[in-house]
């Protein structure tokens, strides 16, 4: 008997599949060599193209044209200059990876290359996303939607891949699920509807206060910020990831209803996806207000933790002890540009230039100051820059004044691409970096929209 399917015409044939799951077209492809033929024919790859686009995922030249627009680096998955774009095999790379997390449990040798697959195809498409607003939308405040990013939203939250502690050893894989975890954040966020276990939830806490508040992580290698020990500017991912776990959950605790929180989860990462305005003399949107948040130690549990055989406190007991918390600040910043001539005439009162060879020569570096605003009356005045590395990524370094005089100094990167609504974050220290001096992670974002609410909770 002839098998009904075969019978059907080609156009009739190409609509129903493109109605089903990638994966029961790779089902039909195994009923028959004409239907192996029609599905994995190299030349055309215009059904696995309607497939992507189903799935849904958004269009790889659409995504390419963007990002160019912007002058962000372009990588969005199956990104090709070949005429031909091969539409199947990140179709496939994507279910492959989204029916692994399905399956995943815990990081076995069997699942090691998989594991690895899986979470190259999710950074291809974090590194990818659509652009939230192009430049001449920026007036206009429309965000335009991204299915990639949707796409992550849906699938990563409830996967216990994020619950796996990466391999320390392999600095790579570790940095790209410290990303993962930064982009997705409800595995700390206690408001989040998944149950979270509060032992594992405090211990993890417990060892990010330990990795952020440990003096030795703030040296002339790291740049005494979150950078990898003796590679210059390359950005410590999971150094990055410890910062916003100790953040976000103080900032969660503070017993006030009128807390500001920064904006949070993959749409947050955006490229110019922060409130306000954006110019090509402004491309990093740094006029205008901002909402800062500082987090420190008490100096003497920060001295116990770090010079434990010089204090009657063994070191991690510091987190346990009931009476412990850690200071929670905010305040407002108002930012403006400034010529790179004024300043110039800061001299060694400003933070020092990056390296010509480390900056992106398609984005100026960008100067400013500005005032900090706290409670009781407490201000400063600012200092900074911020520049965009030869792989994208924006870097902000900031320095506090205190009638006149410096004390603070802050380096960050923005969380996601350029603009984005997350924010920026990092590490505070003392200018002088002396070997005993605090350090501490901090957070700002834009907050033009609402009056930003000054406290502190200690």
């Amino acid at each position: 008997m002839a098998d009904p399917v075969s019978d059907l015409p080609i156009e009739v044939l190409h609509r129903i599949l493109v109605l089903c799951h990638p994966l029961d077209v790779i089902s039909f492809s195994r009923t028959s060599r004409a239907a192996s033929k029609f599905i994995w024919d190299p030349e055309d790859q215009h059904l696995w193209r309607q497939l992507y686009l189903a799935y849904p995922l958004d269009d790889p030249e659409v995504v390419l044209k963007e990002r160019q627009a912007a002058k962000l680096p372009s990588s969005p998955p199956g990104s090709s200059d070949q005429p031909a774009r091969d539409w199947r095999t990140p179709l496939l790379e994507v279910v492959k990876a989204e029916r692994f997390l399905q399956r995943y449990i815990n990081d076995t040798p069997d699942e090691q290359e998989d594991y690895r697959a899986s979470l190259k195809t999710f950074m291809n498409i974090l590194r990818g996303l659509r652009v939230a607003r192009l430049p001449d939308q920026i007036a206009a405040q429309h965000v335009q939607p991204s299915y990639n990013g949707q796409w992550l939203e849906r699938i990563l939250p409830d996967s216990k891949l994020l619950a796996q502690d990466p391999d320390s050893t392999n600095r790579e894989f570790a940095g790209a699920l410290s990303r993962l975890r930064i982009s997705i954040v409800c595995y700390i966020d206690t408001n989040h509807e998944a149950e979270i276990d509060d032992e594992a939830l405090e211990a993890r806490r417990t060892q990010s206060r330990s990795f952020v508040y440990d003096l030795r992580n703030y040296t002339a290698r790291t740049r005494w910020g979150p950078f990898l020990p003796g590679m210059g500017h390359r950005v410590n991912w999971v150094h990055i990831e410890h910062l916003m776990t100790v953040l976000w959950m103080n900032l969660n605790e503070v017993p006030a209803s009128n807390v500001p929180l920064p904006p949070r989860g993959i749409e947050a990462m955006r490229a110019y996806s922060a409130l306000g305005s954006f110019t090509e003399n402004d491309w990093a949107g740094v006029e205008g207000t901002w909402c800062r948040c500082v987090c420190f130690m008490d100096y003497n549990d920060l001295f116990a933790l770090n010079f434990p055989d010089e204090g009657p406190v063994p070191a991690l007991s510091v987190f346990t002890d009931p009476g412990f918390h850690e200071a929670v600040r905010l305040m407002e910043v108002k930012l403006q540009l400034v010529s790179s001539e004024l300043y110039a005439s800061f001299r060694t009162r400003a933070p020092a230039l990056p390296s010509t060879d480390e900056v992106c020569d398609t984005h100026k570096t960008l100067f400013f100051t500005g005032e900090s605003r706290g409670i009781g009356g407490v201000n400063s005045s600012i200092r900074g820059l911020v520049y965009m590395d030869k792989e994208g990524v924006v870097k902000w370094r900031l320095m506090s004044l205190y009638n006149g005089t410096t004390q603070w100094s802050s380096t960050g990167v923005q969380l996601g691409d350029v603009g984005s609504a997350a924010g920026v974050i990092g590490v505070w220290t003392s200018v002088l970096h002396e070997p005993r001096d605090p350090a501490g992670p901090f957070r700002f974002w834009k907050n033009e929209d609402n009056a930003v609410v000054v406290m502190d909770y200690a």
